[in-house]
């Protein structure tokens, strides 16, 4: 419990010591990074040097094992209704929240039931604060990348001829959960030969043939913090241009890991990977923002795009994931979890980018 108070007192500093002044925090990774618990439906309220955690009867128990009952509060009504009325009773005036984390419907019930509260934005201030890992955070992300790793290797040594899409990934998600006794960080996506020119593809019936392109994007989770990775393969044989592309995704990765350093603006480093793909000829074909934050959620700042104004901070963790999608062809992406260290960037990845990705079907030594 030791981080969620460090985690506490920083929140806290968001808000001046004054009863009138609380953070309301509704979504799950909000609430999982302050409490420490996995609570849905759930509303808790920060005010002064106090939190307060209104759930209904299903999560109350579990609340009730972490903390005391002056903490944890539970009516039978709404959790929300709860925490509004608590606020009124409290003649709290501000609420600091992350409007993008906020339904609609909680301010209409809000509005009936205290229309004399101000609501401040504060979703920049809680992002920043979440986007630096505590060594908790950070050990909970390499289990997870090192179970993705694991997974990988496994996955390779499995896949087989004629396999469908929708078969390897499937697959891939079967191994994870068995390795880490939790849900994978998202679905894991799959693509086979042209169907990789799709950066985000949905999967399909289609079977694996010599020759194709595999895209793989998968990550396994500890204690609901996540990992990304994206790995591409040429099963048995590879053409020129595959090899020649994949070498290019391959050096722009490197370079955009090699130049990341503290202070630098995420901006930059999305201009670097364009730099680096246009001395390839290939600028055109990527399509997408380099990259985003990772933890308890998949996408998190800090966000690698030219028009983003985050600032890297030591601690920060992001996925990097340069790639190109040409249509017709194909396409190729690769992808790291990294974390921003004094001296650089530590790559968490325990299965590395491989040089030379052609899969011969006999990964398992059969």
């Amino acid at each position: 419990m030791k981080a969620i108070a460090t985690r506490l007192k920083e929140l806290l500093l968001l808000i001046q010591k004054d009863r009138r002044d609380a953070i309301v925090l509704l979504d799950i990774a909000n609430i999982r990074y302050i409490t420490g618990l996995n609570l849905a439906g759930a509303c808790v309220v920060l005010n002064q040097d106090s939190i307060r955690i209104f759930t209904d009867i299903t999560n109350y128990s579990s609340a009730r094992m972490v903390y005391d009952r002056h903490i944890v509060h539970c009516s039978g009504r709404s959790p929300w209704v709860d925490a509004l009325l608590w606020l009124k009773r409290c003649k709290v005036m501000r609420c600091r929240v992350d409007p993008m984390k906020i339904p609609l419907a909680f301010y209409l019930v809000a509005r009936q039931i205290n229309q004399s509260i101000e609501w401040v934005d504060a979703g920049d201030s809680l992002s920043r604060i979440r986007a630096v890992k505590d060594q908790e955070e950070l050990n909970r992300i390499r289990e997870a990348a090192a179970v993705s790793g694991q997974a990988l290797l496994e996955w390779t040594r499995s896949i087989q001829e004629g396999i469908s899409e929708k078969q390897a990934a499937t697959r891939m998600d079967q191994i994870v959960i068995r390795m880490s006794n939790e849900l994978p960080c998202f679905p894991s996506m799959v693509a086979f030969g042209e169907n990789t020119a799709f950066p985000h593809w949905s999967g399909s019936d289609r079977t694996l043939q010599p020759g194709d392109t595999i895209l793989i994007d998968w990550g396994a989770r500890s204690d609901g913090y996540g990992s990304d990775f994206t790995r591409v393969f040429f099963w048995k044989k590879a053409t020129n241009t595959q090899l020649r592309r994949y070498h290019a995704v391959r050096i722009t990765l490197a370079n955009v890991i090699q130049a990341l350093r503290s202070s630098m603006k995420t901006s930059e480093i999305d201009g670097i990977a364009r730099s680096t793909f246009a001395e390839f000829g290939l600028k055109e074909y990527f399509v997408h923002p380099l990259g985003h934050g990772v933890g308890l959620e998949l996408h998190e700042p800090p966000y690698f795009c030219l028009d983003s104004g985050d600032e890297l901070v030591i601690n920060m963790v992001a996925a990097l994931e340069p790639g190109i999608f040409v249509p017709g062809w194909g396409g190729i992406r690769l992808e790291e979890t990294v974390c921003i260290r004094v001296s650089g960037a530590e790559t968490l990845a325990i299965e590395p980018v491989r040089e030379q990705p052609i899969l011969s079907g006999n990964e398992s030594g059969g």
